[in-house]
């Protein structure tokens, strides 16, 4: 958690604010490229249910608690990132673009856990993109770096991508900045989404393949262990009481079809039965 506190996005991973999920899609929606542009208008503004919210990676910086000094872009290559996220596992970034989480050293594989529910969602958590894997370098390295700018630019990215239907990037601080500027502009329909459960980390993540760049001590895995133990087993037997009730309704039907169809072919084989004894009657 330091290394987040020192980065200044704690606001990003704990406390959260209400987030209201209408109203985060609707500044999405309305978000142009206008709002990068400095000779627009619209430059640093997004109009949403008829206010102008001010959005800008200064504004972003100044929610977070962060100071808006000039930071220098990332100098470090892909493969610079990735040697160090890897803990020199992996020297090269894969030409496809993923890296295999299962590569990341301990620190950065705990970052990328936190970073994939909290900053970039994604559904591909086994893989890390070079976008996040630069993200987590900067927070892992304590290096200088204008998250501000980052979170600008990701948000502008995805409403460029038409993609509102997929999960948005730090939602709950795009409340908390339109909310801090307009907190009477909810509407009736606006509800609270709902939260996601702690994140937990499993006590593997500290035995396994990840190089091990942070020390934990055998009391904290211990701790670590018996925590998510019991709650991963309910989570897998749940899971499993789903696919057991999946299989038996499968397995009904087929059974009600199969009965269905023996019945038709055992009362066809009546009637045959039926004409033939008829057939030899007539005959006698």
């Amino acid at each position: 958690m330091d290394l987040i506190k020192n980065a200044g996005l704690m606001k990003t991973v704990i406390k959260f604010n209400k987030c209201y999920e209408n109203l985060v899609k609707e500044f999405v929606v309305n978000l142009s490229n206008d709002c990068a542009d400095g000779r627009s208008a619209d430059f640093e503004s997004v109009f949403v249910r008829g206010r102008r919210v001010k959005f800008s990676p200064s504004e972003i910086n100044k929610f977070l608690g962060r100071t808006n000094e000039d930071c220098p872009d990332l100098e470090a290559t892909d493969n610079e990132v990735c040697q160090t996220i890897t803990a020199r596992q992996v020297k090269c970034w894969p030409l496809k673009g993923k890296l295999n989480a299962s590569k990341l050293s301990m620190k950065f594989a705990i970052l990328h856990k936190i970073g994939a529910a909290n900053w970039v969602p994604t559904n591909h958590k086994s893989t890390i993109s070079t976008g996040l894997g630069r993200f987590i370098y900067a927070v892992g390295t304590k290096t200088a770096f204008d998250y501000g700018r980052y979170i600008f630019e990701q948000t502008l990215k995805h409403a460029g991508s038409y993609a509102v239907k997929g999960p948005i990037a730090f939602p709950s601080l795009l409340c908390g900045i339109i909310l801090a500027q307009y907190p009477d502009i909810l509407v009736a329909r606006d509800t609270v989404c709902k939260r996601a459960p702690a994140l937990g980390l499993h006590y593997k993540l500290f035995q396994g393949s990840h190089d091990p760049d942070i020390v934990i001590t055998s009391a904290e895995t211990s701790s670590v262990k018996t925590q998510s133990k019991t709650s991963d087993v309910i989570a897998v037997l749940k899971e499993t009481c789903k696919e057991l009730d999946a299989m038996k309704k499968t397995l009904e039907i087929l059974i009600a079809r199969l009965e269905k169809e023996e019945a038709e072919e055992n009362r066809r084989e009546e009637g045959v039965e039926a004409t033939s004894s008829s057939e030899s009657d007539d005959s006698a």
